[in-house]
């Protein structure tokens, strides 16, 4: 008889929910730290890997901000210094405004006439003095990073104390828009000339197509400069022309109704389209400023701002055509003044002079023509103007003056003098050269504005109408 044993099959573990886990029964060789429970040899491991992580990318990102401030700069540099340079090649040269010119001989006198002027013992004691101060001033700014109108403002301190009674000054005046130059390319070489034809063939198609009409190409009319707004500008004061105008016999009224006058913009008979006109001679800075015929500005930039002096230069370019411009309209109403006098006088006197001589035997008869009689007409003068352009301590003094070439007027400018104002005595020389400008503006510069006013206001007192009469004067009278 077989007897089969059964095997037992084992018995399921049925695990108490209170029972502890596995893990907590068998030991632990390598303890695993919890979250919140970092042994200490843990926790310097990583806190050194911390610093260590932060200060790599403290690094990397410091270095990434040092390398974009490197190329920011840089680009505004490269961006300042091509807009700077395209200014004064394009349009400083379309407008004939050129730097860097050797002026002729009659210009190059009349500057060397005035800036080398000898100076009164009192005068060189007074130059001494301010330079010895500005000298200083400039010194301790050079050592530091400052502005422009840091550097600036010693250099207005010592204008106003080398600068005669009758000058004015003012810091960022806004000059009158109608006295910059406008370009002459045109006038050479006008565009009305030029057809489609002209230019076709070096266009694509879809420029052909797109430049078929001919009224794109007009002559541009509006001045392709910026309005100046120089760091100062310089000269004559308001009242001290019109107290000059009072002692050629012209009423005080009169005097100041004059300049207010030519600076209205008159509305013209007939075209209400073109009713704002220009003004007749814009000789102030505004309608209400009291500095009238500028003579002389300063431009000034510092490099700690990224402008050099190359920029002073162009604005100061364009605030001496604006103040040569202005020069030469007076110049123009004179000269209307004075033809017209002369035209007069010449046609009552315009019939030939007969001068009879009477002897024994013969009787001999002249006649004198009147225009032989007369003297050839004398050139106008140039009209000068004076610029100082800095950059820190570096300054620079330019003479302007205007001419007319080829039926087209051209702004030049000649360089003649540079000095860094923290040597001393070549600063004294170049403020006595400045004080030589001053004095001129004053003097003869102020003579000659006066005169040309004068041609001027008894050119409207003429065409002026009649006042009406006063019939009742006229009753009591009778």
């Amino acid at each position: 008889m077989t007897t089969s044993t059964k095997r037992k099959r084992p018995a399921l573990s049925v695990e108490k929910e209170d029972s502890p886990p596995e893990s907590a029964k068998r030991p632990c060789l390598s303890p695993t730290p919890i979250c919140g429970q970092l042994t200490e040899q843990n926790k310097r491991l990583l806190d050194r890997m911390s610093a260590r992580s932060e200060g790599s990318g403290s690094s990397s990102s410091s270095s990434s901000r040092r390398e974009t401030e490197s190329a920011t700069i840089d680009s505004t540099s490269i961006s300042t210094s091509t807009s700077t340079s395209t200014y004064r090649y394009l349009s400083l040269r379309d407008c004939q405004i050129r730097l860097h010119q050797s002026p002729p001989d009659r210009v190059r006198e009349a500057v060397n006439a005035i800036i080398h002027q000898a100076l009164p013992e009192h005068r060189k004691h007074i130059v001494s003095r301010v330079a010895g101060a500005f000298t200083a001033k400039c010194t301790t700014l050079s050592r530091s990073s400052v502005r422009e109108a840091d550097f600036v403002s010693p250099l207005a301190i010592a204008i106003e104390d080398l600068k005669p009674d009758s000058i004015c000054t003012r810091q960022n005046a806004d000059w009158p828009e109608d006295l910059k130059p406008t370009s002459s390319t045109f006038d050479f070489f006008p565009l009305d000339a030029i057809t489609t034809e002209d230019i076709v063939d070096s266009l694509s198609k879809r420029q052909r197509i797109d430049s078929s009409a001919e009224g794109q190409y007009a002559t541009p009319t509006d001045s392709p400069l910026k309005t100046p707004r120089p760091d100062i500008s310089i000269g004559l004061q308001r009242e001290a022309v019109q107290h000059s105008l009072v002692g050629q016999g012209v009423s005080t009224l009169k005097a100041e109704s004059f300049l207010t006058v030519l600076q209205m913009k008159p509305k013209i008979p007939k075209r209400p389209d073109t009713c704002k006109g220009k003004p007749i001679l814009a000789c102030a800075l505004t309608d209400t400023s009291d500095l009238v015929f500028p003579f002389a500005v300063v431009e000034g930039k510092a490099y700690t701002t990224g402008s050099h002096i190359a920029d002073a230069e162009n604005q100061a370019a364009v605030a001496g055509a604006c103040a040569l411009n202005l020069q030469v309209r007076l110049e123009e109403l004179a000269a209307r003044r004075t033809s017209t006098a002369s035209s007069s006088s010449s046609g009552q006197s315009g019939e030939a002079t007969t001068t009879t001589t009477t002897t024994t035997t013969t009787t001999t008869t002249t006649t004198t023509s009147p225009s032989a009689s007369l003297a050839a007409p004398q050139p106008p003068p140039t009209p000068l103007f004076f610029s100082i352009c800095t950059e820190g301590p570096l300054h620079e003094l330019w003479a302007h003056w205007s001419l007319v070439e080829d039926e087209c007027r051209t702004y030049n400018m000649w360089l003649l003098d540079v000095v860094s104002a923290t040597q001393p005595e070549r600063t004294e020389h170049f403020l006595s050269l400045l004080h030589n400008v001053l004095q001129w503006g004053g003097g003869r510069f102020m003579d000659d504005i006066k005169k040309k006013l004068a041609r001027v206001m008894s050119q409207f007192m003429e065409r002026r109408p009649a006042p009406p009469v006063d019939y009742s004067v006229t009753k009591t009278l009778a």
